[in-house]
C-alpha cells in the first residue's frame, strides 16, 4: 500500500468539467464525448462504487494536496513544481528531526 511508504503523498489535478470537455474536444481523439451532456454522463458512469471503474471522486477524496489546473500548461507545472518544493522541504525537516532524536536515543549526541 502506497500509504506506507515514508512521505507518501497522493496529489490529486482538479480542473472544471468545463475546462476538461473544452480540453478533451481540443484533442479530437476518436470515440470521445461530443457534448458536455455525454461527457458527463460518462464521468458519471466512471465515479460508480464499481471496483473496476475509474472512481475518480473517490481518489480525490483520498487525496492529501488537491492542484488546480484551470489555466495553461506553464501555470499547471508552476504549481507543481511549488508543491513538490514544499512538499521535499517538510521531508526534509522531518528527516533531520529523525536523524537527531535517533542519534539522542542511540547516545551519539552530548
Amino acid at each position: 500500500m502506497l500509504r506506507r511508504l515514508p512521505h507518501f503523498v497522493l496529489i490529486g489535478v482538479a480542473a472544471s468539467r468545463e475546462v476538461r470537455f473544452q480540453r478533451l474536444l481540443s484533442r479530437s481523439r476518436p470515440g470521445d464525448p461530443q457534448t458536455l451532456e455525454e461527457f458527463t454522463r460518462r464521468e458519471q458512469q466512471e465515479n460508480t462504487e464499481d471496483p473496476n471503474a475509474q472512481r475518480l471522486e473517490a481518489t480525490f477524496g483520498l487525496a492529501d494536496r488537491i492542484i488546480e489546473n484551470e489555466g495553461i500548461l506553464v501555470d499547471l507545472h508552476r504549481e507543481i513544481d511549488r508543491v513538490l518544493e514544499e512538499l521535499a522541504e517538510r521531508a526534509a525537516a522531518e528527516t533531520s528531526g529523525r536523524d537527531v532524536v535517533d542519534r539522542c536515543e542511540g547516545g551519539q549526541l552530548d
